[in-house]
């Protein structure tokens, strides 16, 4: 097997072990009557993927997955790849903001292949605010 360099190396190696598909072209209808297209890092029968490297770049992966989903109906996820072997400042952050979001998160070291099951993350218990509200006295 070649190491993957890319994150287009490992979207294949990821979505070839999902059985998904690779980068299907989804449009879409924006303003007035303007079009624009996206490609979905990898889908399947019921979901849409949105996959990164463990860097900055890829913070932007919980918004790509929300609109894919919109697009399609499939529920969201994001997969980061790992390149070094544990959860840095990117990874953190993106697993949060995907938990907080609802959408899937899964870290894929392409070496160990998909996890089997993945552990309870540690989420926040977050105050309800139903009841809260700003006054600013004007």
């Amino acid at each position: 097997m070649i190491t993957p360099e890319t994150e287009s190396d490992y979207n294949a190696l990821f979505c070839d072990a999902l059985g998904g598909e690779q980068e299907p072209r989804h449009e879409y209808t924006y303003g007035a009557g303007k079009t624009g297209y996206v490609l979905v890092d990898c889908e399947t029968d019921t979901m849409v993927w949105e996959g990164g490297l463990d860097k900055r770049s890829s913070l932007d992966s919980v918004q790509q997955a929300l609109f894919f989903s919109h697009l399609t109906g499939k529920a969201p996820g994001v997969v980061i790849y790992d390149t070094d072997g544990e959860e840095g400042p990117y990874e953190h952050r993106i697993r949060i903001a995907a938990e907080l979001a609802g959408v899937d998160y899964l870290s894929y070291d392409w070496q160990e292949g998909l996890p089997e099951e993945e552990p309870a993350p540690d989420i926040p218990e977050l105050p309800d605010l139903s009841d809260f509200s700003f006054d600013f006295g004007w």
